[in-house]
């Protein structure tokens, strides 16, 4: 499923909207491999990540009773 951009949007403004969602990914210490859900699930669903996911992407720690 291919992407649709507006218009408007240069190669130039694209490569530093994602520059600017990474360093804030960065800041926020949420895992890289998290966006692959969150840009490939379309604007009309949602993802919802399973416990092991949020484990896995260290959003939770695993139960104190594991």
């Amino acid at each position: 499923m291919a992407l649709a951009l507006p218009a408007f949007m240069t190669g130039e403004d694209i490569q530093c909207w994602q520059a600017s969602i990474v360093g804030y990914r960065s800041q926020m210490e949420i895992d890289l491999r998290l966006m692959e859900p969150a840009l490939t699930t379309p604007p009309d669903e949602i993802y919802v990540l399973v416990p092991v996911e949020l484990i896995e992407f260290g959003r939770v720690t695993a139960d104190r009773d594991e």
